[in-house]
């Protein structure tokens, strides 16, 4: 299979129907979501998921003899664009700084001499792998739509600025294809909100102004009524088409009925005048599962196989499964074995026979995802460190009770839940969604040693690598075009 030529010259994408355009000519897009988060690592100040500036090229560098390269080993496997879920410009404070709250608060990124960081040598990495980049705002729109009036301002600047000022520095790099407004944010509530989608929409101007030969999206859930909704009256489909360039749908399983549904509700709808290409801004199969811990049918242990749930007629007991993992269940999870592995890449091969049979309005994918994240059903760091002084007390299940600190005149329902660490690869809660195993590749120990930090910050002894069966069934469905 021939790699992918390095990226020469400017790069300007465009879009003309359901066809995404480089430089004028169709690109189909073999791409990956791509999230190093070291394990033991979790989402943390001042990165804060960014794992992408100059600092931190001991994972996807080829510079040195060390670095682990990840954009080499993509690049030997067909992958031609990632899409990252971070990237910040302005460092976020450190506890020890500032709390994160007040910075947000009196506008701390515009101070005069703010820290920042530098993409330039991940995108030039990029650029040397024929690699375009689909860069992420990390989009929070709790934060920015639902939190305490007051602040609401203040995070729909920060991530207005940010989208601006990413278009500035990076908009003219030949790596950067564009700005992905947020991941899975459309959520029942938010949906028919006429100023959520405003919000989001000054985002993706702000880019597109500073950025003018790059694309926007936004990365949905796949969610039945996304292209039933109505804003102000107005289809959705008629908003979104005036603000972005592309739709993203994050699609897991089998993907004809959701691809079918934009064929319909997008592409052919209203005579086709709201028409636009499709990234699958995820999909994937995953390499792990949740098992049955030995204790959930210990007559000696006599773990509780219901917890409650408040519902709009009071409390009420549902059932504990035996393969939920935490927070609230104690299944387990392991790798697969070699014939759940054979049935996983049947799957992958089947779900990207479906991408490319619907070539004709889906530019491409990113698969899901590039390496294990071990945090991602982690419990707050804070609530770990009272649990290990002893300030915060676990029952004979080993639960702690939430909320915690418990306020002195709470009286809704107090919940019981297992705690689990950033150290460790846990169970997911859903019993067929083991998040933390979702890699093609697992993260192992750098024989080496552990991670370290230079004294000017640089990462080094990066955790490392082990493919997957998986991996070998992406190159080879990749390998087809």
């Amino acid at each position: 299979m021939a790699q992918n030529a390095a990226i020469t010259g400017p790069s300007t994408w465009t879009v003309e129907g359901t066809r995404l355009k480089l430089n004028g000519e169709d690109i189909c897009l073999n791409g990956v979501c791509y999230s190093p988060t070291p394990k033991g690592f979790g989402i943390f100040s001042p990165q804060i998921g960014d794992w992408f500036y100059d600092k931190l090229g001991a994972m996807w560098s080829s510079d040195n003899s060390n670095d682990r390269g990840d954009l080499r080993t993509m690049r030997e496997l067909g992958v031609n664009h990632l899409r990252t879920y971070f990237w910040w410009v302005w460092q976020w404070p450190t506890p020890e700084q500032e709390n994160s709250i007040d910075w947000v608060k009196r506008r701390g990124w515009r101070d005069a001499g703010a820290a920042t960081f530098d993409h330039t040598r991940f995108l030039d990495e990029c650029q040397a792998n024929g690699i375009h980049v689909m860069i992420g705002l990390a989009v929070n729109s709790g934060d920015i739509f639902e939190s305490d009036p007051s602040l609401r301002p203040a995070y729909r600047e920060l991530y207005v600025d940010t989208a601006r000022e990413i278009g500035r520095r990076y908009g003219a790099h030949p790596a950067v294809m564009g700005l992905c407004v947020g991941n899975e944010q459309n959520q029942p509530g938010r949906n028919e909100n006429p100023d959520f989608w405003a919000g989001l929409s000054e985002m993706s101007q702000a880019f597109r102004a500073t950025a003018t030969n790059k694309i926007t999206m936004i990365a949905f859930q796949n969610d039945a009524n996304l292209f039933k909704t109505k804003v102000n009256g107005a289809p959705l489909q008629e908003i979104y088409k005036r603000d972005y360039d592309a739709y993203g749908l994050n699609i897991y399983g089998d993907l004809n009925s959701s691809l079918n549904e934009y064929r319909s509700q997008v592409v052919e709808a209203e005579g086709g005048k709201w028409a636009l290409p499709l990234i699958v801004s995820e999909w994937g199969v995953g390499g792990g599962k949740n098992v049955e811990n030995p204790k959930y049918n210990d007559p000696a242990f006599n773990f509780p196989k219901t917890r409650q749930v408040m519902t709009n007629s009071g409390p009420e007991d549902v059932p504990i499964g035996p393969l939920e993992g935490p927070p609230f269940g104690i299944a387990l999870a392991r790798e697969f074995n070699d014939a759940e592995f054979r049935t996983a890449c049947d799957n992958l091969r089947k779900y990207y026979g479906q991408i490319r049979d619907n070539s004709s309005f889906v530019a491409g994918s990113e698969y899901f995802a590039w390496s294990d994240e071990w945090w991602k059903n982690n419990t707050d760091q804070k609530l770990i460190e009272a649990i290990d002084n002893g300030s915060l007390r676990l029952d004979q299940w080993g639960r702690f009770a939430s909320p915690w600190p418990m306020p002195p005149d709470f009286n809704g329902l107090v919940e019981h839940k297992i705690p689990t660490r950033i150290t460790e690869q846990d169970a997911g809660a859903s019993p067929d969604w083991p998040e933390e195993f979702w890699g093609l590749y697992a993260l192992e120990n750098n024989p080496n040693g552990p991670i370290g930090w230079t004294e000017y910050g640089y990462m080094y002894n990066a955790d490392a690598l082990r493919a997957r069966p998986t991996v070998e069934a992406l190159k080879e469905v990749f390998s087809q075009g």
